[in-house]
């Protein structure tokens, strides 16, 4: 199945193996992006964002819940980065959270696009795309639910 908009690159920070591959899967299978980067923690997303600003990643599917640096000290150091970084990518949270905290602290930062409950579906790369192509230079963060 070939989405209605196609990324060249997304990354997918989560510390869960499971996780990351069940989301790779979808992005695949949508045909969503063209690349694939995972990273198993905070801190090798950021260093890919450092030291590959050349082949930047268009969507950052970025976990909470993660042992060192959590998703929202991810978005803390993303903040710092250079405006080419901040300007390319566009942050999605995904996560198993069910903490209402977590999720209103997400869904409030102006970094964070939408919030995504796991597992990463087809009905929210579908959304995704919709939102994207239709609000491109239009912030919201929204819950969107499979």
């Amino acid at each position: 199945m070939k989405a209605a908009f196609h990324f060249k690159k997304v990354m997918i920070v989560d510390d869960d193996d499971l996780s990351r591959l069940l989301a790779e899967k979808m992005i695949k299978k949508f045909d969503f992006a063209d690349e694939v980067v995972k990273c198993a923690s905070a801190i090798k997303g950021l260093n890919y964002l450092c030291t590959n600003s050349f082949a930047l990643p268009e969507i950052i599917f970025l976990d909470i819940n993660m042992p060192g640096l959590n998703g929202f000290e991810f978005l803390d150091k993303f903040g710092k980065l250079n405006n080419t970084v901040k300007e390319h990518c566009t942050i999605i949270m995904l996560s198993a959270s069910v903490d209402t905290d977590e999720i209103e602290r997400a869904e409030a930062d102006k970094r964070v696009r939408f919030f995504l409950h796991k597992p990463l579906t087809l009905a929210n790369l579908k959304a995704i795309t919709i939102a994207i192509s239709t609000f491109s230079s239009v912030h919201f963060s929204a819950v969107i639910n499979s």
